[in-house]
């Protein structure tokens, strides 16, 4: 009979899930059981992986050829040996599907896998095939080797059997020191993903930390370049006001020109700056424009201070490199000029 228990899902005869081993499979995973009510009081739809589903659910089968299940409760409906392996016809409330237990499980085991009998079933994978039979539905069935077992759960009565009682006994025992060993492997995996996961962090973070370290240098760079720049900028204006005011009035610190010449030059100088201030003044007076105040250098005279200027100069990006271009024939041309 079917129970409001089975929800949504199409459910079986309940008399062998009332108690027995489908029972003791719910208790085993801590599902709170009440023997001897429908399906042990157990909701069918609290089951992840009901056999109906695995059955049924198109994405999950038949777009693929292998399906590996976490988790599946079944219980042993029927069985017959080919060829030392067992096919049997599992079940749970919601459906039948078709299982082939290997030869090294059937050896492991013995008289434990019978009719009745409720497997625990871990990480199991449902195979189906490519080619759809005559009817045009595919036949899935599950592939189960000993490591896919978790716990195997054998009728009271048959329990009482002393071999199939020690063997599946022994059986339970090595697998629940594997599912021990499983679940300290998987807390050395947690523990060395979240190492893991730390350090990518701060990996990342430290790469965040240089990628702004590089940006603020770079920017300190380009305004020291730009200092770099403007300092050359005004020494270079520096320079040549200097050796203009030298060669037009003379310098008698630097002593700039020839020795003998050099007095009579630079009083000579200092005769036109008076004049020229003179000049200056009235015009101001006057209201008149004044002229420039840098007076125009003859050639002979601008080639004396860029030469002079090439000299000395020593910014790292000089403004006055273009001169270096146009200096030799300035030179030859003020040489063919007649004296």
């Amino acid at each position: 009979m079917a129970s409001a228990n089975a929800d949504r899902f199409t459910v079986m005869p309940a008399t062998v899930f009332d108690q027995g081993p489908w029972v003791d499979m719910c208790q085993y995973l801590g599902m709170k059981v009440t023997p001897g009510a429908s399906y042990g009081g157990i909701k069918v739809s609290s089951l992840k992986f009901p056999v109906q589903k695995i059955v049924e659910d198109d994405q999950a089968v038949t777009k693929v050829p292998e399906v590996t299940i976490n988790a599946l409760l079944v219980l042993i409906k029927s069985m017959r040996y080919v060829d030392e392996e067992i096919v049997a016809i599992l079940h749970d409330p919601t459906g039948e599907i078709e299982g082939y237990f290997h030869r090294e499980l059937v050896e492991q085991l013995g008289p434990g896998i019978a009719v009745g009998t409720g497997v625990l079933l871990y990480k199991v994978s449902v195979f189906t095939p490519t080619e759809a039979p005559v009817t045009g539905r595919r036949k899935s069935y599950l592939n189960i080797t000993p490591r896919n077992i978790r716990q195997v759960f054998v009728m009271k009565d048959q329990s009482s059997s002393a071999p199939s009682d020690s063997a599946v006994g022994l059986f339970n025992a090595e697998k629940e020191a594997e599912v021990g060993q499983d679940s300290d492997n998987d807390d050395y995996d947690d523990n060395m993903a979240s190492t893991s996961e730390q350090a990518a962090r701060q990996l990342l973070q430290h790469r965040n930390d240089l990628d702004a370290r590089l940006r603020a240098l770079q920017a300190k760079t380009a305004v020291e370049e730009g200092d770099w720049i403007e300092q050359g900028r005004k020494l270079y204006e520096f320079e040549d006001k200097f050796l203009r005011d030298t060669l037009l009035e003379g310098n008698i610190m630097t002593g700039w020109g020839e020795p003998r010449t050099a007095p009579v030059r630079f009083r000579n100088a200092g005769v036109r700056k008076r004049k020229r201030e003179r000049q200056e003044a009235a015009a101001e007076r006057a209201g008149k424009p004044q002229g420039p105040s840098t007076p125009t250098l003859s050639a002979k005279e601008q080639l004396k201070v860029d030469r002079h200027r090439l000299a000395s100069y020593s910014s790292i990006e000089s403004p006055a490199e273009p001169m270096h271009a146009t200096l030799g024939e300035r030179e030859r041309k003020l040489a063919e000029v007649p004296s």
